[in-house]
C-alpha cells in the first residue's frame, strides 16, 4: 500500500474515533494506531539504515559521487515522513499515553532527522573532500543509533502500555 495513503487512513481512523462524542482513542485504538507507524517508519527507514539502498548509498560516498541521483527519493521520504508526524501529532491520544506518545513522536523526528542528513550528504558535489564528507557521516552514524535506540525504547514502550491494558500485541521481530 502506498505509504502517503497510509497516512490518510490512520487520519481517517484517528478522525473516525473522535466522532460520536469521544475526544480521545481508547486504549486499544491508540495501540493499533501507534503500533501501525511504528511499522510503517521500520519499512521506511530499514533500507536506508540495513538494506540495499544503505549499501548503495555507502558505496557511491565512498566512490565519492552520483550522490545526487539520491535528491529526489530522500525529499520525497523526509517530505513522508513529516506527513506522519504531522497526522502522528493529531492523535486523540487517552491520557495515560502521554509518555508513550512522547517516545513515538521522538521517533519520527529521529527519522526526519536521518534523512534530512542524507539529503545534506546526497547534495554534495562529485569529488566531494573529506572535510565536507566526516562531519555529515559522524551525523548520519548518530542518527542512524539514535533511531535504533529509541526504536527499541518505543517497541518496550508499546508491550509495556499493551501489558497494563491487557492488549495482545503481535511480535515481528525487527
Amino acid at each position: 500500500m502506498n505509504r502517503l495513503c497510509l497516512t490518510a487512513l490512520l487520519t481517517l481512523f484517528v478522525g473516525a474515533c473522535t466522532s460520536g462524542g469521544r475526544d480521545k482513542l481508547n486504549a486499544e485504538e491508540y495501540m493499533d494506531a501507534s503500533v501501525s507507524m511504528w511499522n510503517t517508519m521500520t519499512s521506511t527507514s530499514e533500507p536506508w539504515l540495513n538494506g540495499k539502498r544503505a549499501e548503495g548509498f555507502s558505496k557511491d560516498i565512498q566512490g565519492r559521487k552520483n550522490l545526487g541521483r539520491y535528491k529526489t527519493e530522500l525529499g520525497k521520504l523526509h517530505q513522508l515522513v513529516s506527513s506522519h508526524l504531522a497526522a502522528t501529532q493529531k492523535y486523540p491520544i487517552p491520557e495515560d499515553a502521554t509518555e508513550l506518545h512522547a517516545r513515538l513522536i521522538a521517533y519520527l523526528n529521529s527519522h526526519i532527522a536521518f534523512f534530512a542528513t542524507m539529503q545534506q550528504i546526497a547534495a554534495l558535489p562529485d569529488g566531494f573532500t573529506d572535510a565536507q564528507i566526516e562531519p555529515l557521516g559522524a551525523e548520519l552514524d548518530r542518527r542512524a543509533l539514535e533511531i535504533s535506540t529509541l526504536m527499541d525504547e518505543l517497541d518496550q514502550a508499546q508491550k509495556d502500555y499493551a501489558k497494563k491494558h491487557g492488549i495482545r500485541l503481535n511480535e515481528v521481530s525487527h
